[in-house]
């Protein structure tokens, strides 16, 4: 495909959208390419389908495209290729950039913001990515660091009974601790009553002369 060619202007100005992966349509492309004339707008469609039929880009639903997310395998040969699910495009893009924000996810997915925050927590919990200290007013990032073959969670349910039960661990712990802290705070009572009790002793000494 000649950079210079009609479609590789056209891929050019899909990689310029905000939407390449979220989905765009030939009509977005019309702006980016400085089409004047209906006749150069009508060539982008023939375009898109053909960058489809070459595994350049997915189909969603006709007249619907994307960008393919890192490593996914595309054949052109199926008339429609199904969306993949937003918790597995923000998967894809975390894995693919390393370092992201919860805006990222938000524009390169689709996703909301709560939603890719509740992702991107969830991840920190299972230790596959660590939050970033940023300065003041500045967006929270986080960092991939877990290489080896890990998977997101299979569900949204199954995610959120993880956070429910790591919550309800901490929740153990934190009892456990005020526990022993209440043991500690009647064996110094204990000992600050004894200690009393042998200053009274040696003091009623004193007053007997003893």
């Amino acid at each position: 495909m000649a950079r210079d060619s009609f479609a590789g202007r056209v891929m050019a100005a899909i990689k310029t959208l905000e939407n390449s992966i979220t989905g765009f349509r030939a009509a977005d492309l019309i702006a980016p390419l400085h089409l004047k004339t209906r006749n150069e707008a009508r060539k982008i469609s023939s375009s898109l389908n053909d960058h489809h039929h070459a595994g350049r880009l997915v189909k969603i639903e006709s007249g619907l495209f994307r960008l393919p997310l890192p490593g996914e395998a595309l054949t052109g040969k199926t008339t429609t290729t199904a969306t993949p699910l937003i918790k597995d495009r923000m998967w894809s893009i975390l894995r693919w950039k390393g370092t992201v924000t919860v805006a990222d996810l938000q524009m390169l997915t689709g996703a909301k913001a709560s939603y890719a925050k509740e992702f991107l927590d969830a991840m920190a919990m299972r230790g596959v990515v660590r939050k970033l200290k940023q300065p003041q007013n500045k967006p929270l990032k986080y960092q991939f660091i877990k290489h080896e073959m890990v998977l997101p969670p299979l569900d949204d349910k199954k995610a959120d009974r993880l956070i429910a039960l790591r919550a309800k661990k901490k929740l153990a712990e934190i009892e456990a601790l005020k526990q022993a802290g209440r043991s500690l705070d009647r064996a110094t009572e204990r000992a600050r009553e004894a200690l009393i009790r042998a200053i009274a002793v040696l003091e009623k000494e004193i007053d007997d002369g003893k």
